[in-house]
């Protein structure tokens, strides 16, 4: 359980302060490159494309990675596969940001900046709460020992 939330929030803190110098940078300085009007069309769309898929995509293979696992797992086992489910999950998700922070570099336009929110957003539903774990997995307290 400690592993996943530090996978959660290392993905989570590193993103946001990424953000914060993204933005300060930008401010200071303006876009790294000019784009014309059609090159920021183009990007935009390959954005929000990227998001709009990569979003679904996550959450279906993270569903099906745990719902096949076999009842009569030892629970240890368990949590060690949906760490990796997790993991994978949020790097899509993380990845995704990243590039959207990167464009946001690059052209300097607000339009990444609300996808990288809305990944945000999707990031912090994301939260691995032990009720949701124990839920996802089918695990109840009287068999898992502690955390």
């Amino acid at each position: 359980m400690k592993q996943i939330r530090i996978i959660f929030y290392a993905i989570l803190i590193g993103l946001l302060v990424f953000c914060a110098g993204s933005v300060a940078l930008v401010t200071q300085r303006g876009g790294l490159m000019l784009l014309s009007p059609v090159q920021m069309q183009y990007l935009q769309t390959v954005i929000i494309i990227l998001a709009f898929t990569g979003i679904p995509a996550a959450h279906l293979f993270h569903k099906r990675k745990t719902e096949h696992l076999r009842p009569d797992m030892m629970p240890e086992m368990k949590l060690s596969r949906y760490r990796v489910s997790f993991f994978i999950k949020m790097a899509t998700f993380e990845g995704i940001s990243l590039v959207s922070l990167l464009c946001y570099l690059m052209s300097a336009g607000s339009n990444f900046l609300i996808i990288f929110g809305i990944l945000m957003v999707t990031i912090l539903v994301n939260y691995p709460g032990r009720d949701r774990i124990w839920t996802e997995l089918g695990l109840n307290d009287d068999n898992v020992e502690t955390e």
